[in-house]
């Protein structure tokens, strides 16, 4: 019986690895996962700095590009090529801190493409 387990973490394990190991196909939501993956990389207690947008390029699907652009108010931060008319986004609303001590409501878009 613990073998029988053992195996099949084994397996699944094995499976995960070589499924994030290959590049995303047009069925998935590519942009989706790069912004989860993006906001992780910059989030620190549920708030943005928009100077550590940068660290979100290396959040980038393998095989593909990836632009980030932080908006919170007038301001704007982008980060990562320009990205062609036809590449895929996902964004969301975040807390940007825009000086010490002061957060406002901002959003959060990665664009994904290869």
């Amino acid at each position: 019986m613990v073998a029988a387990v053992v195996v099949g973490a084994g397996l699944t394990i094995y499976a995960v690895a070589a499924d994030s190991a290959l590049p995303a196909t047009g069925g998935r939501d590519v942009a989706g996962t790069a912004l989860d993956r993006a906001y992780a990389a910059i989030e620190t207690a549920g708030v943005v700095d928009p100077g550590d947008l940068r660290n979100a390029i290396e959040t980038a699907p393998s095989g593909y590009r990836l632009n980030a652009t932080l908006t919170a108010g007038e301001r704007r931060w982008a980060v990562g090529p320009i990205p062609p008319e036809t590449a895929d986004d996902a964004s969301r609303r975040v807390g940007v801190r825009v000086e010490p001590g002061r957060v406002i409501s901002g959003r959060l878009r990665v664009t994904v493409w290869t």
